[in-house]
């Protein structure tokens, strides 16, 4: 039991990136149905002064996404993972970012 546990945090620890136009339109469907960049970070589980920071460098493909959060924006708009996940590629650890 502890080992699936385990498990499933290594998978929700994986990060990927999407391509430039489903990324796009899967961010601005979940902006919609958010409100707010701010609100956005928030529901993807960002804190702090500025939780739009981050949800910008993901919408411009500058920062990987993790598993988890795109979990969270599947729910949001309510695109099922598996078509999130066809239009995305594993980012590699070592990837610089640009």
């Amino acid at each position: 039991m502890v080992r699936k546990q385990m498990i499933r945090e290594i998978e929700a620890k994986k990060r990927f990136c999407l391509e430039d136009e489903f990324r796009d339109r899967l961010f601005k469907k979940a902006y919609k149905n958010a409100g707010s960049l701010g609100q956005l970070g928030k529901k993807l589980g960002y804190t702090g002064p500025s939780p739009n920071y981050y949800v910008n460098r993901m919408w411009r493909g500058e920062q990987p996404i993790t598993r988890h959060r795109l979990e969270i924006l599947s729910k949001m708009t309510r695109i099922p993972m598996t078509e999130i996940l066809q239009h995305s590629m594993q980012a590699s650890n070592s990837q610089k970012k640009v």
